[in-house]
């Protein structure tokens, strides 16, 4: 009757800690989901707004730095960009700027936008910068899930 209770508090206290350690790594995931499915939204707007939109020629008219977090707070460069539609309304955006090679003032900017809805626009820097951040997001959850795995099976294997 002993061994079976050693058997049992073994086998669970293992699978407790594993399981935990699983809990744990699927709660930090969901944390870096929620902000991918916010970003997919706006990725499928600029892929849709590249495919479908009207093109127009923007101006850099401002550049400003904000301040942002990713991982420090550090301060990031960015411009801000005007353009006229079909109809000679003026409309503007803004794209983080490049380390290499920045937009100066008054640099011209191919813009997309919606016919139906300008305030709907972005440059092609935006859309060049959402290809990065989908590799480094996906290669981060295959990391995540990787060492989730090994750490649970470790953890049980203990």
């Amino acid at each position: 009757m002993q061994s079976y209770v050693n058997f049992v508090d073994n086998y669970l206290s293992g699978i407790l800690a594993a399981g935990a350690v699983v809990l744990c790594g699927l709660l930090v995931i969901s944390f870096l989901v929620v902000p991918y499915v916010l970003a997919m939204k706006t990725y499928k707007l600029h892929k849709w707004l590249e495919q479908n939109g009207k093109i127009a020629e923007g101006t850099v008219v401002t550049l400003f730095t904000r301040m942002s977090r990713a991982g420090a707070w550090t301060e990031k460069e960015y411009a801000q960009y005007s353009f006229l539609t079909e109809e000679n309304r003026t409309f503007t955006g803004e794209f983080s700027q490049r380390r290499k090679n920045p937009f100066p003032l008054e640099s011209k900017v191919k813009v997309y936008y919606n016919p139906l809805n300008p305030e709907e626009n972005c440059t092609q820097d935006n859309i060049k910068e959402e290809h990065l951040f989908h590799i480094l997001f996906l290669a981060g959850i295959i990391f995540m899930a990787i060492v989730i795995v090994v750490t649970a099976i470790c953890v049980a294997l203990v």
